[in-house]
């Protein structure tokens, strides 16, 4: 994640879709990166579209302010998704505080807490090999099986490639799903955006709560994928 990400169509649904989980108690492990200036985060155009705000009326009119008032950092959505602990330390590539500050956040979780990972890419790659330059901006496998060691349940941020066909986007759930067998649930996908749900306990209860905001809106898509 990054601030100047803040408040675009991937934090819209993002925020719908925890704002589901309101009651229930969450760590948003932000995984903060340095803005860069690129292009990313330019995804606005949902915040002139009101069919838009099907999904949340109350936090679409609120995101639409805050881009409106060029208001872009994360701290700004404090008090919008319930019972939360945010943490927003920023993260490098060295891997030995990087290690660090993921150990305190999975001393952090607790049975059934929920915990968000909000990485600027997503699931660990390849070619991206743990303390390798850019590996802030991936999730790997000790964070993972280090939360639900302690039986927290994670949601997981994977960004899709532009362009990424959906039999290719299937394949890389279905890869995902091998390497968690037993503990991967099911998956949410938005228009840019795939959100892994991974926990020891049974998660019915959460996709009847996702169910009430699956739709096919424009530039809003939210789908379950189960």
């Amino acid at each position: 994640m990054k601030n100047q990400y803040f408040a675009d169509v991937n934090d819209y649904t993002k925020y719908c879709i925890l704002r589901q989980f309101w009651n229930c108690p969450k760590i948003i492990y932000w995984m903060l990166t340095k803005d860069d200036n690129g292009p990313d985060g330019r995804k606005l155009k949902y915040t002139e579209l009101t069919q838009c705000a099907n999904f949340d009326r109350e936090l679409w009119d609120y995101l639409r302010a805050c881009v409106l008032n060029e208001r872009r950092n994360i701290s700004d959505i404090e008090g919008w998704l319930g019972d939360v602990v945010h943490y927003e330390k920023h993260l490098i590539d060295d891997w030995s505080k990087r290690k660090a500050i993921s150990d305190e956040i999975i001393s952090m979780a607790s049975k059934d807490q929920i915990v968000f990972l909000d990485p600027d890419n997503g699931y660990r790659v390849a070619s991206c090999p743990e303390g390798r330059s850019k590996s802030c901006k991936y999730v790997y496998d000790f964070e993972i099986s280090g939360l639900l060691k302690n039986d927290a349940t994670i949601i997981l941020f994977q960004h899709l490639q532009m362009g990424e066909k959906v039999d290719n986007m299937i394949r890389m759930i279905r890869q995902f799903s091998e390497q968690w067998k037993g503990q991967y649930q099911f998956a949410v996908r938005t228009s840019y955006v795939v959100y892994y749900f991974l926990s020891n306990s049974d998660l019915k209860w959460a996709i009847q709560r996702l169910r009430k905001i699956e739709n096919n809106q424009p530039h809003t898509r939210i789908t379950m994928l189960t």
